[in-house]
């Protein structure tokens, strides 16, 4: 994979994975599913969020161009 798939895919992945587990360690019940639900779906959400937010940013940058060429 190279430097950008590596940016794309895996930056939001382990930036997703810092609040689901501080939200992990926070709630109180100690076996409960809820903790585990709660804290994966915590991460899903930021995930989306911050993959929605280099998406714009990688789009907004590329140049669209009528016709052939480069």
């Amino acid at each position: 994979m190279d430097l950008f798939g590596l940016f794309f895919f895996g930056s939001p992945i382990l930036i997703a994975a810092i609040p689901a587990l501080i939200l992990f360690k926070k709630l109180k019940a100690k076996n409960s599913k809820w903790k585990w639900l709660f804290s994966i779906g915590t991460g899903i959400i930021i995930y989306f969020f911050i993959s929605a937010i280099l998406t714009a940013i990688v789009v907004s940058q590329l140049t669209i161009t009528r016709g052939g060429g480069y």
